[in-house]
């Protein structure tokens, strides 16, 4: 009985060995992966007193080799510094990096729904909230309404210029919840969506949203339930 219970004991412990290893090597895939692609991107990313900050994005395409990639997302005092791709679903970026290679840790990418050139969308932008502060973990830190008042700012860069949205709202969910609704029906059902995500906030921003406003949201798991998420709402900037 005793060696029973010492094998099993083994096999336990060996197992275990084997899931801190593996998380071990993801943690440093992720890592190894975000740090050279945010070298790539700052040999391309100009900035200049004449100029707001510039991404040619058919050379940062070309330095991916991935016809995907749509804008640069940055929040300051966070590690969330990407460039956003899309793919034609919403699970490929799941399970791929920005090299479209298979990742557990994915990488950031927008709803396959969003059409930049439509301002009356909603943006939506996926990430895995993974460990150590990558890809969307620090998303967690906005919680702090003291955080949200020092980082209210999210900048996007696409091709069609650098733009900065002011955070509204901030929220846990259900995905059974359409915050993440990319094309509103109307006028209306786009403000009772905005009132809404208001009253779901968990900090008063008095930040004021109309449905003449444009929206990006971001999205990431909680990781306490697979269904629940994480949840920002920012506003273009006039």
């Amino acid at each position: 009985m005793r060696k029973l219970i010492m094998a099993i004991l083994l096999i336990i412990f060996a197992l275990s060995g084997g899931m801190i290893i593996s998380n071990v090597v993801l943690e440093h895939e992720m890592a190894a992966t975000s740090v050279q692609a945010r070298q790539i991107v700052q040999e391309m990313f100009y900035e200049s007193e004449e100029t707001a900050d510039v991404i040619n994005f058919d050379e940062m395409r070309a330095a991916f080799g991935n016809a995907d990639i749509l804008a640069h997302l940055l929040i300051e005092g966070t590690t969330i510094d990407y460039l956003v791709v899309q793919a034609p679903n919403n699970d490929f970026y799941l399970h791929h990096d920005i090299w479209r290679n298979a990742s557990n840790a994915g990488w950031i990418f927008f709803d396959y729904d969003v059409d930049l050139s439509q301002t009356d969308q909603n943006w939506v932008i996926y990430g895995h909230n993974m460990q150590r502060d990558h890809k969307f973990h620090s998303l967690r830190r906005f919680a702090d309404y003291n955080f949200l008042q020092e980082h209210p700012i999210i900048t996007l860069t696409t091709e069609q210029g650098t733009s900065y949205w002011e955070i509204f709202s901030f929220y846990s969910t259900n995905i059974s919840f359409g915050y993440n609704i990319v094309n509103f029906e109307n006028t209306a059902t786009k403000q009772h969506f905005l009132e809404s995500f208001v009253d779901l906030s968990w900090h008063n921003t008095n930040v004021n949203v109309t449905a003449a406003d444009k929206i990006l949201t971001l999205s990431t798991c909680t990781n306490f339930d697979q269904d629940d998420r994480y949840v920002i709402h920012a506003r273009l900037k006039n």
